[in-house]
């Protein structure tokens, strides 16, 4: 599926839970810095250092764990290095 379709497809979905959409659109955003990296400036990504595109994936990862849970009644992913890395 085309990423410019994504967004289109997540308001869709968003009748199983709210949150798809703007997760869809941090995804994204998060491909974004996977192909251009840290932009300092603020053009290509939102994304200045890996330290706050590391936050921004573990937030991002326990709100799909959050969801994943809720539809599926089960645990999908271990946040183990997230809680580690905040403790850090």
């Amino acid at each position: 599926m085309p990423t410019t379709r994504m967004f289109e497809v997540s308001k869709i979905l968003s009748t199983l839970n709210p949150m798809i959409p703007y997760l869809t659109l941090a995804s994204l955003e998060l491909h974004r810095y996977q192909y251009n990296g840290p932009d300092r400036e603020g053009v290509f990504s939102v994304f200045r250092n890996d330290d706050d595109a590391r936050e921004f994936i573990c937030k991002f990862l326990s709100d799909m764990a959050t969801i994943y849970r809720e539809l599926v009644k089960e645990e999908f992913i271990d946040l183990t290095q997230c809680k580690q890395a905040k403790s850090a």
